[in-house]
């Protein structure tokens, strides 16, 4: 007696459960600035813009000392970072955040800790004339970089492409 062959019928369903939306969004090369940008300089006239003045300070120009807000708060965070952007790509990759709202969370960051350190400090100190020059505008506090504010909240972040 003659067997009948058995048949066999296999079927592979492929569900894209949202890996195509990651690569997508991933092969834009979207990434994350941070610091002081020029596209939001409020420049008038000769005036000195936030970027010439943080340039200035973060790299120091003639009497003015280097005061690196933005190369040494980073350098400093370097292990903070690491595992922070490890796990917003594990969130990325399973779908609870989009690739922008973790680059959001990563530019928040970077952005907090460079205005701290404007906050706390950073070194040189001022010098007697500058410390005194603040006196007379009502300013007690001897934090270098601290003067209206302007500088500290010109840092800001923005998602790019």
């Amino acid at each position: 007696m003659a067997r009948t062959p058995l048949k066999v019928t296999t079927r592979v369903i492929d569900k894209d459960r949202g890996w195509k939306r990651v690569l997508k969004e991933a092969s834009i090369k979207k990434h994350v600035v941070v610091g002081i940008r020029g596209d939001d300089d409020p420049r008038t006239g000769d005036a000195l813009g936030n970027v010439e003045l943080g340039a200035i300070h973060e790299f120091g120009l003639g009497n003015v000392p280097e005061r690196s807000f933005i190369r040494d708060p980073v350098d400093a965070n370097l292990n903070k970072y690491r595992p922070l952007t490890k796990a917003l790509g594990r969130k990325v990759y399973s779908l609870k955040l989009s690739l922008t709202q973790a680059l959001n969370v990563l530019g928040l960051k970077a952005q907090a800790d460079m205005r701290n350190a404007i906050t706390r400090g950073i070194a040189p100190g001022l010098k007697p004339a500058t410390k005194a020059q603040k006196r007379k505008k009502g300013k007690p506090k001897n934090t270098p970089l601290i003067l209206t504010g302007q500088l500290k909240s010109a840092i800001t972040y923005k998602v790019t492409r």
